[in-house]
């Protein structure tokens, strides 16, 4: 049986996860999610960006490179999230989950009115 995210898909709707960790996208997590489940994009924001970093140690090799980089602050901020989305960005890519049509046309909404008639 299908997944529900992939039942979803199938009627027009996308899935996306609402945060993304350096330990999802290593460890392969991710991917599976978009290859088996229908997830089809993530999005973030800074603050669970931060905790994200803050939490463990899935990024001290990348932070510790870029720093050695002369990075700090926002721009090391910026250039770990981008590795982030790189990563998350060719998994959807390459996934046969995004590039299926639905198996049946999304729902009509009615045309807006442009003013009286």
């Amino acid at each position: 049986m299908p997944s529900r995210a992939t039942q979803l898909l199938e009627l027009g709707q996308s899935v996306w996860l609402d945060f993304i960790r350096r330990e999802l996208l290593v460890s392969g997590a991710f991917d599976r999610l978009v290859r088996d489940q229908g997830v089809v994009g993530v999005t973030s924001n800074p603050t669970i960006f931060q905790n994200a970093l803050a939490e463990g140690h899935d990024y001290d090799e990348s932070i510790t490179r870029w720093v050695a980089a002369g990075l700090e602050g926002e721009p090391l901020f910026e250039a770990l999230a981008i590795e982030d989305i790189g990563s998350v960005s060719r998994s959807v890519r390459d996934s046969p989950m995004t590039h299926r049509p639905p198996s049946r046309p999304p729902a009509a909404t009615p045309p807006r009115s442009t003013g009286p008639t």
